[in-house]
């Protein structure tokens, strides 16, 4: 048998056991049995203005006729898409559990003034507002808080990231944004070197003959030769990238109020290219060298930026004329 001292000890850890299950809290065993009160209803194609505060920095994002701009920000063209990703993931925000409602707690889950303070309009008019905090320990979540409210929530999916960027990153980055099959021609002057490459593709004809037969054959082919250098058969694996990287160019960092253009090394620029389309709009740039060996800037005919693109981005410009030459032998 058990002794006395041994009884009174099992006695005191039931009692113990008990008290400590019924005063015990979950936050995430809380569920809200009416996530709908906590946050509206979005439609995303109903909100013409989007409002993003955090400690010092403020954005405002505006849509206009054209699309998106950062309006706090000089108007200047903001990413569409992203927009698009975060009216999207309002639209479906749902609340998960509830976390405290302890406004001594706000600062562990961010959702204080170091949380990004959101709020969306139509008209002029707010239609949401709401602080978004920290992710949730296992990312499956993000902490928000309403405004006019001390009860903090975790929310089904992760906000935070399509909520917190820095101006630049809600800006649309595009230099070029072109239909890379209507590139006709592309010209590239090695400024300083002498050296002047122009590829120039010729649009393939559909075969002759009757409606059968042509569609028995194989479709044709466009094909793209070098002024100038007729005897060189073009490795489109390598010319290929480069028409890639003309078609979607974006920058990594921009000047929107550039100064003396030599501190951009523009008085001595590398190289100037210019790329033809099919209906024959031309898009010229300037490449010279960057701030660093990683990198080159870049200036646009009929754009006040300077933008600075990453050295793979620059670098297909100074090929040699072999490096495109299929039959060359030896390394390229």
């Amino acid at each position: 048998m058990l002794d006395k001292k041994t009884i009174i000890s099992i006695a005191a850890f039931v009692v113990l056991l008990l008290i400590v299950l019924l005063v015990r809290s979950d936050p995430y065993d809380t569920k809200i049995e009416e996530p709908k009160d906590v946050w509206p209803t979005i439609v995303p194609d109903d909100i013409d203005k989007i409002e993003i505060v955090r400690e010092t920095e403020s954005i405002s994002l505006e849509k206009r006729a054209s699309g998106w701009v950062l309006a706090s920000h000089g108007d200047a063209v903001a990413n569409d898409n992203f927009v698009k990703t975060l009216l999207d993931r309002l639209e479906k925000l749902e609340i998960s559990h509830l976390i405290s409602d302890n406004p001594d707690k706000h600062g562990s889950f961010e959702v204080d003034e170091k949380g990004a303070r959101l709020k969306l309009f139509k008209g002029g008019t707010e239609l949401a507002s709401i602080i978004v905090g920290k992710n949730t320990a296992d990312y499956s979540g993000s902490f928000v808080r309403l405004p006019d409210d001390n009860l903090v929530y975790a929310t089904k999916g992760v906000i935070r990231s399509s909520i917190v960027r820095k101006p630049d990153d809600w800006r649309d980055k595009s230099i070029l944004n072109l239909n890379q099959d209507s590139i006709v021609k592309v010209s590239i002057d090695k400024l300083g070197k002498g050296e002047n490459l122009v590829f120039a593709k010729s649009v393939a004809t559909p075969p002759d003959g009757d409606e059968e037969t042509a569609e028995a054959a194989p479709p044709a082919q466009d094909t793209w030769t070098i002024d100038g250098k007729p005897e060189i058969e073009i490795d489109m694996n390598r010319l290929r990238p480069l028409l890639s990287g003309l078609s979607r160019m974006n920058w990594a960092e921009i000047v929107d109020e550039p100064g003396d253009p030599a501190e951009y090394h523009m008085d001595k620029p590398r190289a100037r290219v210019v790329v033809t389309m099919k209906d024959g709009s031309e898009f010229k740039l300037t490449i010279a060298d960057g701030k660093s060996d990683k990198d080159y800037w870049l200036l646009k005919e009929g754009e006040k930026p300077i933008y600075l693109v990453r050295k793979y981005q620059g670098e297909k410009f100074f090929k040699e004329v072999g490096y495109f030459d299929k039959n060359a032998e030896g390394e390229k």
